[in-house]
């Protein structure tokens, strides 16, 4: 036998050697993996951005009107020809007597 025949024989056989060359692959199978995280995290700060930003445009304070009392009726008016023109307009009125107070929590 030769020596690289011999070398090689030890190395197929070597325990230190597969330990060796699994602990490089886990080593490069982990920049794979570090990616999709960082990937992850930045969406989910996007996410939490987001939110955030439909939180302060619409979380603020909210009216909310009872009903309304809407009655139309018609205004008649000459103009200096002698035309009479009619228009129709709307009187609203609202309820006086109601109160109420609500609280909304987001989940």
């Amino acid at each position: 036998m030769s020596l690289v025949e011999d070398i090689r024989e030890r190395a197929r056989h070597s325990v230190l050697l597969r330990m060796l060359l699994m602990g490089f692959l886990i080593l490069v199978l982990q920049i794979p993996i570090l990616q999709i995280d960082g990937t992850v995290s930045e969406r989910e700060l996007t996410r939490q951005a987001a939110i955030d930003d439909v939180t302060r445009t619409w979380g603020g304070h909210q009216d909310i009107v009872g009903p309304v009392l809407s009655i139309p009726y018609v205004i008649r008016s000459t103009d200096s020809k002698g035309q009479v023109t009619a228009r129709t307009v709307h009187a609203h009125f609202l309820s006086g007597g109601a109160v109420s107070a609500a609280e909304l929590k987001a989940w």
